[in-house]
């Protein structure tokens, strides 16, 4: 094998119809950044192949219902999307940064920290019942 390999996951990808074209986006880890530079070079030809996924990172794929509560509140506090959706269904404050939406949040939901969801029951229910709104929210 040769060392003009590296390897990440795809972003994404666009067309480019006034040149014909598709631009890819390749995320790689920022340490491999001296390495990608030496082969990713501003007009160099290259190949891109699928690569089977470890075992190891097809494991630590969790499907959304089976994350603990505390971890998909901390997901969706980080989707600009699910901001919207806060300001706009549940009147939280357009002025409210991060912090605020958190805290803001957490008085919702009853609870001083994300760890309780996960023991509350009723804390729970209503995070489940904003994530749904929250999902058909979206698809409309």
């Amino acid at each position: 094998m040769t060392d003009a390999v590296f390897e990440g996951t795809v972003a994404g990808f666009k067309t480019i119809g006034s040149r014909k074209l598709v631009a890819v986006t390749i995320e790689c880890p920022i340490e491999h950044l001296s390495h990608i530079a030496t082969i990713a070079e501003h007009g160099a030809w290259v190949a891109v192949a699928r690569l089977a996924i470890p075992a190891v990172q097809e494991k630590a794929k969790k499907r959304w219902s089976e994350m603990l509560p505390s971890a998909q509140v901390s997901i969706r506090l980080a989707e600009p999307l699910f901001r919207t959706f806060l300001i706009e269904t549940k009147g939280m404050p357009v002025t409210y940064g991060t912090v605020e939406m958190k805290n803001w949040l957490k008085d919702i939901l009853g609870i001083q920290s994300r760890r309780e969801l996960n023991t509350e029951c009723k804390a729970q229910e209503d995070w489940f019942m904003i994530d749904t709104a929250f999902q058909a929210w979206v698809l409309v």
